[in-house]
């Protein structure tokens, strides 16, 4: 993309599954160092349990801690204008997505709200790392009640597509249409 590690300056974490933070740092497993040594790299309270994380969290959030580079959020919080970190629990318990709106078009980044596009037309499918299925569920309704009101693409970590333009109809079953790219036509 012709960004430097040293330029990036925010780092979203959506939750501390090894997946979504395994990137964050690098060198020797003895010394690792922050790979975006000038990000600020946020991530929600609640999912900073180091019970939780178990080696993940001295392996990887630690020496972000330690740089001073993580920034705790709790519930919804302002990253810059017009773009919110909103809780959205359920796959984890301190989940969160990125919610950029334009006033036209929204976009979710949601990173495992939804895992499959099943997912989407049946918002109870549970996914077996989900540690509260019920939460889950009820947080995949939520999106979904959100998109209806407005055009909305989301941007699912584990979709085959990065982007997808999602379709709420008053009267059907939410559906999701593949966009190849972050601009086109829907």
């Amino acid at each position: 993309m012709g960004v430097a590690p040293d330029e990036v300056t925010h780092v979203v974490l959506t939750h501390l599954h090894l997946d979504h933070l395994g990137w964050i740092v690098q060198g020797s497993a003895d010394h690792p160092d922050p790979t975006f040594p000038n990000a600020r790299h946020v991530v929600q309270r609640a999912e900073l349990d180091p019970e939780l994380l178990g080696g993940l969290y001295t392996t990887h959030v630690l020496p972000v801690l330690d740089a001073g580079l993580l920034d705790i959020v709790e519930g919804v919080a302002e990253l810059v204008q017009g773009m919110q970190l909103v809780p959205t629990p359920g796959h984890t318990i301190g989940h969160q997505s990125v919610v950029v709106d334009t006033g036209a078009e929204r976009l979710v980044i949601c990173g495992d709200v939804f895992v499959h596009p099943a997912q989407v037309a049946d918002p109870g499918l549970a996914y077996v790392h989900e540690e509260d299925p019920v939460l889950a569920a009820a947080t995949r309704r939520a999106v979904l009640a959100d998109a209806a009101d407005q055009p909305t693409v989301i941007a699912p970590a584990h979709f085959e597509a990065t982007m997808a333009w999602l379709d709420v109809p008053t009267d059907g079953v939410p559906t999701v249409r593949v966009r190849t790219a972050c601009r086109g036509t829907k």
